[in-house]
């Protein structure tokens, strides 16, 4: 504002001075330094001048010879004064800088404005005056060419200027533009047209290439005109530029002109960072490098560049998390005037930091000291398998992860008596991880980069047994008398991790040192080389001990070794028992004597036939007859060789051929032929195919609604999110499936809903995909209609958000139920891109396709039309099982394929499972996609079947599923569609189900906001929300809100927490309501809606001890015949009776309008069986609940609530409505029933134990439907889910420590199950039991060190103990 006063006053200023001049006739008294009389050097008048300011305003006369006067000022800030003036009045860019502030229209409304101040001034001015109209028009002429000028020199709304290289008129030569670059940086940045960039006309415009936009972190100007991207140095040559497109549109024409604006940066020698490069302590605050950038601290800009060559910027101000040898390359922040065109750094830094430690990950090392040297011992009872390891800085730095991914040494070492030597070539180069076999001495060392250069940081680690005085099993070892290979003995460097120390036979111990080379003896013992043999041994069997210091105790080898006539005893054909090696003795002696017989045979005959036929036909005959019989044979064989290389070589030259070529798979194929394809196919579950990212990530929990819920937001997986998730807003996850496939990128992502379909489009634009496959199944009725509200794309042309889409018709499919569809997508100065689209409508959700040739063509296709570029997957509702199904068999092929030493599908499949959370399929689904690509590589040419075992590989396929389909002709119709879904249900499919519920219907913060407005402008009012919420963490969603008090939708008067839930249920309307329990305050709003809504029954799953205590509901079941008034409302207790087996009570009540005195009855029934933070014990008493709700059923509105109203809540209506579904006949899908059920009440069903609960519900009241189509099926599925609810870390809060400390004192003492059976009928509590399961998951093996069978026994026995416990309670009950 000061700015813009300044330079209206000196326009002002000027005007008026002018105008001032045109009053008088002469002026000369006005200048006391200027004569009379003029001469040469009249107009050189010095003025001196001490004021503080530097505006200072001269006067100016005018001549009719001489327009204007020289005035020179002697002052210190002579220069800055001119240069102030000259921009209050001369400087181009001001009006440029006014727009910007103010806007084109308010930049000209000021000028205009001053014009017309200007223009009334001279009225006012002029009619004193005594000059004519030629000189008034002359004013009027002058003023007008002063504001034009002012005008002219103002900036213009294109900034060609700003690049001196770039002309103007450009051509087709122009680009690339060459910068040759003399500095030692090996990275600059580079100024590019930003998004608003104008070359020479304001309808220019600039399309930002996307790289740079997203990978390079660019530095826009204020306007957004132009843009600073960092360049790093290509040692291969020239290093190219794209900054993106500049499109230039010609005048009166809607043609347009497109020319790629590109540098080639030229260094004129070689880069070398070192030479200003400076090594500094980085954590999270950048250092300051002084010596070469002394500039201010708000201007200087930092970029920091990873070993993986990524860029990030900073200011320096900002918080990093530095990596060890990160560079930050530190520039002046240029500013919107900044002529250059290619800026270098004034300095980089190099980040270090304090030394690190080498820990063990998940492991607790023992510090000892020997001879000096400091040893870390861990204690394992067996060293096999892979070891994390990490360089670890501390917590207290703020970057514990500053050394992840730096290379460890791993050297193998030898304990001695001396101390500890290294083991020539056991170097070995690890990252994070090792796998070693067996105890072991091992020093992992680490270059650390230090300010002074490199410090070696090391550390010794032995691997070693539990004991300190461990003693190996004894192995048996049987060897031969006259065998000098294997004696008995001792062998001197047996382990690398101790030394021998002694011998001991026969309770006679000889120490090792006592025994020298020279061959001595010494009790029978003697040193040979590396070994102590036992000489003049008399017995059959004898036991040697080897005795082995370790660096923390010692170890014992006990070997006994048998002469071969002391071997086992075997049975023979006749059941005669008889030694082996006598056995196999008298074998080779029978063999001998028959092959003496037959040489005996031999030499009796007298001669040879050839001898027989030289005596018959002479010497020459018989050669001759020898010599043509062979020539004979010869041409024979000759002509079946020539048949065979037709029928038998040449295939098989070609199967070695293609062997070669796919090592690999053949390899797997190997591997599959010699297991049978259901075991195989069980493989899929292994724990050891789940990402150690995916193990090791933590659940945390919150308190949700006054519940314990699982808080998973799956941030291991924030790393492979697309690059625009940012730019999306974060609406539509997306993960790349990446560096799996050599061939392409894969996306997964959720479906787009309906609100959600515009930056859907926007991802596929700015991710450059070329193919998306959408798995949408269609009813029959929805694949009639052509195009259904459902689609996220257009019939013609449609605009979503920031994208247009046109569609350009449909392609040819060979895939029966694929539509594949032609789109074209463009963005605002953007490409225009093509997008071809799949979609697949008879792929059921939980069903495996009857043919492999369905997945094979459809990949084939999509493969075909998507090339190299981005394939993206998705599904209706979030990622499930039929979206990774398609995703492992592409990446498995590819893979494959492409790389020969890749040979288990699971590995792939591990992998993808690092990328995209989820990824559970079944042992079906497994193996359809393993019998998939096995077709697949024998289509391609790429195996053959070596073994033959194609025909039986094919064959187990479909046996299996000839069981699925078996099943399914068992099945009743009335529920064949959810009996369709427990076919298919095992481990893997219920993870999936499990990991789906997690992000169905999963609004973000904002989106909360905007569908919950009323609930959260209630929340503000702390005196209205104290008495209408309960939980502030559970919000209440305004379209299917419940209005009472006769207000409106509006209106927060008529808020209650509330939600209508109402769909078609034979043929009748099913309405549920879902409510918070009510406070004292709102019992009068819970009338109202009774009343209002003529509610015919509430539920209410609030236990009796909640209800009593009153803190998690307001105790309003009154027991006494006394209207009690709430608000308008009176409440009348009409009676109750107790229910089947006492788990709820029914009540009959009465609402009474007080004004109108008009009654409304109700009933409700108040369960009493569901405990806090938890589910119930047993499945039959809410399933009694059930049956009695479907009893009472008017056609009236039924409430449910609990505390919260959302997770016992959501829980029995997700029940209600799945049943619904089931006998609807409709597809059956959880996920599905879950989402409608949470687009009407937000965060219903909270935890994945009410989840897995509300499923065994379903199973245990279609137990007998689901027995008469597999027995199995029930059984299982209830292993699983009491599997899955222990998993999920139940522990009820009721326990006090005691009761701990009592079961783990049980625990240890009780190894049958009749103790634990006695403690249980005890304690008569079915949480015991659970808590005794939850207890022996984790802490049984503390306790039960006897080896796998025992603690397999004593889990087995505390699940039928809960059983028995459960069984108890529900009679007790």
């Amino acid at each position: 504002k000061m700015f813009l006063h300044y330079q209206l006053t000196t326009i002002i200023l000027l005007l008026l001075q002018f105008l001032k001049c045109s009053k008088q006739t002469t002026y000369r008294n006005l200048f006391s330094f200027v004569s009379k009389e003029f001469t040469g050097q009249s107009f050189r008048v010095i003025h001196k001048t001490n004021a503080p300011s530097n505006i200072i305003t001269t006067k100016r006369r005018i001549y009719r010879t001489t327009f204007g006067l020289e005035i020179k000022l002697k002052d210190d800030s002579e220069k800055k004064l001119a240069e102030k003036n000259k921009k209050l009045i001369g400087d181009k860019r001001l009006f440029g800088k006014f727009k910007d502030k103010i806007g084109v229209i308010g930049a000209y409304a000021v000028v205009v404005q001053c014009a017309l101040v200007g223009i009334t001034t001279i009225k006012k001015e002029i009619k004193s005056t005594r000059f004519s109209k030629m000189f008034l028009h002359h004013q009027f002429s002058i003023i007008l060419w002063l504001l034009l000028q002012f005008l002219d020199y103002s900036e213009q709304a294109t900034y060609g200027s700003h690049f001196s290289s770039v002309p103007k008129k450009l051509t087709g030569q122009t680009f690339p533009v060459i910068h040759n670059i003399n500095s030692p940086s090996n990275l600059v940045i580079v100024k590019c047209p930003g998004p608003k960039y104008k070359h020479i006309k304001t309808t220019d415009y600039f399309s930002l290439n996307d790289k740079i936009n997203n990978m390079r972190a660019p530095l826009f100007t204020h306007n957004r005109a132009l843009a600073w991207a960092p360049v790093m140095y290509n040692s291969s040559g020239l290093t190219f530029v794209n900054c993106g497109l500049l499109v230039i549109k010609k005048d009166n024409s809607i043609d347009s002109t497109t020319y790629d604006w590109t540098y080639s940066l030229n260094w004129k020698s070689k880069p070398d960072p070192k030479q200003i490069m400076e090594t500094r302590t980085i954590s999270i605050k950048l250092p300051s490098i002084k010596r070469n950038c002394n500039i201010v601290e708000s201007k200087i800009l930092v970029y920091r560049k990873d070993k993986k060559n990524n860029f990030k910027k900073f200011g320096f101000r900002d918080e990093v998390l530095s990596h060890v040898d990160d560079l930050f390359y530190y520039f002046e922040k240029p500013d919107n005037d900044n002529k250059m065109e290619v800026m270098i750094p004034c300095g980089i830094a190099r980040a270090v930091n304090d030394l690190p430690e080498i820990i063990i990950k998940e492991h607790t090392s023992i510090l000892i000291v020997y001879k000096n040297l400091e040893i870390n011992v861990i204690k394992q009872e067996h060293v096999l398998g892979s070891y994390s390891i990490k360089l670890y800085l501390g917590k207290k730095t703020g970057i514990p992860d500053f050394y992840e991914g730096e290379q460890i040494t791993m050297k193998k070492m030898e304990f001695t008596r001396t101390g500890i030597e290294e083991i020539q070539n056991s170097n070995e180069t690890i990252i994070s991880s090792f796998s070693i076999e067996g105890f072991q001495l091992l020093e992992f060392s680490y270059d650390c980069p230090t300010i002074d250069g490199t410090e070696l940081v090391k550390k010794v680690f032995y691997f070693g047994p539990e004991s300190e005085s461990y003693v190996f099993p004894n192995e048996g070892i049987i060897y031969l008398s006259n065998e000098t290979a294997i004696q008995p003995n001792c062998s001197i460097h047996k382990f690398t991790f101790g030394y021998l120390e002694s011998i001991t036979v026969n309770g006679v111990t000889t120490n090792f040192i006592e025994l020298t080379d020279e061959g001595s003896k010494k009790n029978n013992l003697k040193r040979v080389k590396d070994f102590i043999f036992m000489e003049d041994i008399k017995k059959d069997k004898i036991t040697i001990n080897c005795f082995y210091i370790t660096p923390n105790g010692n170890v014992t080898l006990a070997q006994t070794f048998e002469k071969e006539k002391k071997v086992k005893v075997v049975v023979n054909d006749k059941k005669e028992e008889v030694n082996e090696v006598k056995k196999e003795k008298a074998e080779k002696e029978e063999l001998k004597n028959k092959l003496a017989e037959k040489d005996k045979q031999l030499v009796a005959q007298s001669k040879t036939s050839f001898e027989k036929l030289k005596d018959n036909i002479g010497v020459a005959g018989g050669y001759a007859v020898v010599i043509i019989s062979s020539l004979v044979g010869i041409i024979i064989i000759l002509l079946i060789a020539a048949v065979c290389s037709v029928k038998v070589l040449k295939p098989w030259i070609l199967r070695k051929k293609i062997q070669s070529k796919y090592p690999n798979i053949f390899r797997f194929w190997n591997v599959l032929s010699n297991q049978n394809l259901e075991v195989y196919a069980e493989t899929i579950h292994s724990k050891k195919y789940i990402p150690d990212k995916v193990k090791n990530q933590v659940i945390s929990k919150k308190i949700e609604g006054g519940e314990v819920v699982e808080s998973n937001t799956n941030t291991c997986f924030d790393s492979s999110l697309v690059s625009c998730f940012r730019d999306i807003e974060g609406e539509i996850k997306a993960h790349y499936i990446s560096g799996i496939s050599p061939v392409r990128t894969y996306i997964i992502s959720d479906g787009p809903t309906p609100d959600k379909a515009e930056f859907f489009w926007e991802l596929l634009y700015r991710e450059d995909v070329a193919v998306v496959f959408g798995i949408i199944y269609q009813e029959n009725d929805m694949i009639k209609v052509a195009h259904s509200k459902s689609f996220y794309w257009p019939k013609d042309t449609g605009k979503y958000g920031k994208v247009m889409v046109e569609f350009c018709g449909n392609l040819q499919s060979d895939v029966p139920f694929v539509t594949v569809r032609k789109f074209n997508m463009l963005m605002e100065y953007g490409h225009r891109k093509e997008l071809i689209h799949y979609q697949i409508s008879n792929w059921k959700e939980h069903d495996i396709p009857r043919t492999d040739r369905q997945i094979i063509q459809l990949y084939k296709e999509i493969s075909e039309n998507a090339g190299t570029e981005k394939v993206l997957i998705h599904a209706s509702h979030g990622s499930g099982s039929r979206v990774f199904m398609f995703t492992y068999f592409a990446c498995i092929f590819e893979a494959m394929k492409g790389n020969d030493t890749v040979d288990d599908p699971l590995e792939i499949i591990k992998e993808v499972r690092t990328h995209r959370y989820g990824g559970n399929i079944s042992s079906m689904e497994f193996a359809y996609i393993i019998k998939a690509v096995v077709s697949y590589f024998y289509d391609c040419k790429m195996l053959v079947d070596v073994t033959n075992h194609q025909p039986a590989f094919y064959k187990e396929y479909e046996d299996l599923m000839f069981k699925i389909d078996g099943r399914e002709s068992k099945m009743i119709v009335d529920i064949r569609n959810f009996l369709t879904f427990v076919n298919i249900i095992d481990d893997g499919k219920l993870k999936d189900l499990c990991h789906q519920f997690e992000n169905v219907q999963k609004i973000s913060e904002g989106d909360l906001r905007l569908q919950c407005k009323r609930f959260y402008t209630i929340s503000n009012i702390e005196a209205m929300s104290k008495n209408k919420i309960r939980y502030k963490d559970v919000p209440c969603f305004d379209a299917t809100a419940v209005n009472i008090k006769d207000k409106g939708s509006s209106d927060i008067n008529g808020f209650i927490h509330a939600n209508e839930f109402k769909y078609k249920c034979d043929e009748k309307e099913r309405k549920i309501i879902m409510c918070q329990a009510p406070l004292e305050g709102s019992m009068g709003d819970m009338l109202d809606m009774i009343h209002r809504y003529k509610i015919g029954l509430i539920v209410v799953l609030v236990n009796k001890e909640e209800m009593n205590k009153g803190s998690k509901c307001f105790p309003y079941l009154n027991t006494t015949k006394k209207e009690i008034s709430f608000g308008a409302y009176n409440l009348l207790y009409q009676g109750h009776e107790v229910g089947k087996n006492n788990f709820f009570t029914e009540y009959n009540y009465s609402v009474i309008d007080r004004a109108s005195r008009l009654i409304h009855n109700f009933k409700l029934l108040h369960y009493l069986n569901w405990p806090d933070n938890t589910i119930p014990t047993e499945k039959q008493s809410l399933l009694g609940l059930y049956k009695r709700i479907i009893e009472l059923r008017d056609n009236t509105n039924i409430v449910i609530h609990c505390s919260n109203g959302v997770g016992r809540t959501g829980t029995l209506a997700f029940i209600i409505y799945m049943m619904d579904v089931i006998k609807s006949r409709s597809s059956f899908d959880p996920i599905k029933c879950l989402a409608k059920i949470r687009k009407h009440r937000c965060k219903a069903v909270q935890t994945t134990t009410q989840f897995v609960f509300a499923l065994s519900i379903l199973y245990e009241h279609f137990k007998g439907q689901i027995e008469k189509m597999d027995e199995r099926a029930y059984p299982n599925f209830m292993a699983l889910a009491n599997e899955m609810i222990i998993d999920i870390v139940y522990l009820p809060n009721v326990f006090i420590s005691s009761s701990i400390l009592e079961i783990k004192r049980i625990m240890t003492m009780c190894h049958a199950r009749r103790k634990i059976q006695s403690y249980t009928s005890r304690t008569k509590s079915s949480a015991t039991s659970f808590m005794f399961l939850w207890f022996h998951k984790r802490k049984t093996t503390s306790y039960h060190t006897s080896g796998k069978r025992n603690t397999m026994r004593t889990r087995q026995c505390l699940i039928n103990s809960a059983k028995h416990s459960a069984s108890e309670s529900s009679r007790n009950i």
